[in-house]
């Protein structure tokens, strides 16, 4: 992420004739490292494990390959996430690793990338009571296009001079998940705590439920969630519950983004998971109820996993996967 200072690296300010022009450009990308400056975010929040929570790399009985796609506020020009996951359970150490890389575009100028490595260790504390702590290493990518940057009279940011930025800084984030009686759990995660370089605040979340079988062969059950995040003056309560019909899983969330000021924001996002032998599709959509979001078309989120072992039967070992919702 860039500063201030960096920004003048690159403006061509140099006299008052394009001053002005200096001016507009200034004002365009400080609004664009205000969005970036904030992590995207994912309603289908365990579709997305790692990023959520380090402590969830590998918890899977074998290994699993995951992907997601979020487009939000498609009215406005569209903000895309995508993420790629491979994580995988190290039975033989009681641990897991994963890798993840993201990428964050909000609009074709800012351009977020992030790229890192996972290890999580599980440690059983009682009977049917499991603690995993993980923590994730690697870093962030902050690439300003200043080709797509289009001004008022038709020039764009190379035509007045501009080059490209690409700024690196480290990232590290930890967390911890706690699973009990094979019915409840909850974790706590912090993310960019390292983070000295760029304006990417720290964030906090904490997330629990719970689920309730409805029927002796675990076919059926209700799951309520909850999550809360902060991260600067971003804070977001999410409350939701899933209905478990064996291989339909069926959801709604509420989100409220809540920034004061009358800034805040309500969202209803209803989901559908399938489940397929070793594979998992979701969908969900996030329905605006209030503020800027009843003219953004909302977002669209997909989400699709593939469970499977590269390990010789004869030789599996297995690492008991905790309690954890799918979506």
């Amino acid at each position: 992420m860039m500063n201030t200072r960096e920004l003048f690296i690159f403006l061509p300010c140099e006299n008052k004739k394009r001053m002005r022009k200096c001016l507009v450009l200034i004002f365009f990308l400080f609004n664009c490292m205000i969005v970036s400056a904030q992590d995207p975010a994912f309603s289908q929040f365990y579709a997305c494990p790692l990023y959520l929570n380090p402590a969830l790399a590998g918890n899977v009985e074998c290994g699993r390959a995951s992907c997601n796609y979020r487009r939000q506020w498609p009215q406005f020009g569209a903000f895309d996430t995508y993420s790629v996951t491979y994580d995988q359970s190290l039975p033989q150490i009681k641990s897991g690793f994963g890798v993840q890389m993201l990428a964050f575009l909000p609009g074709e100028v800012i351009r977020n990338y992030y790229v890192n490595v996972f290890y999580a260790y599980q440690l059983r504390l009682a009977e049917d009571i499991y603690l995993r702590a993980g923590v994730s290493g690697g870093m962030k990518i902050d690439d300003v296009a200043v080709e797509n940057i289009l001004l008022p009279d038709g020039t764009t940011g190379t035509s007045e001079g501009m080059v490209d930025s690409i700024a690196i800084s480290p990232d590290f984030s930890g967390g911890l998940y706690l699973s009990f009686f094979d019915k409840f759990y909850g974790g706590l995660s912090v993310a960019h705590f390292s983070n000295t370089v760029d304006d990417l605040a720290i964030k906090y979340t904490v997330h629990g439920g719970a689920e309730f079988p409805l029927d002796n062969n675990g076919y059926y059950a209700i799951s309520p969630n909850f999550l809360y995040q902060h991260q600067g003056n971003f804070n977001q309560v999410n409350v939701g519950v899933y209905a478990l019909l064996r291989w339909i899983t069926l959801g709604v969330w509420y989100k409220g983004n809540l920034r004061g000021g009358g800034a805040d924001t309500h969202v209803i996002c209803p989901l559908v998971g399938l489940e397929w032998r070793n594979f998992s599709l979701g969908y969900s959509y996030d329905v605006n109820i209030s503020g800027v979001g009843l003219q953004s078309q909302g977002a669209h989120e997909i989400s699709l996993a593939w469970n499977f072992c590269i390990y010789v039967e004869k030789q599996k070992r297995v690492l008991k996967a905790i309690k954890s919702p799918r979506f």
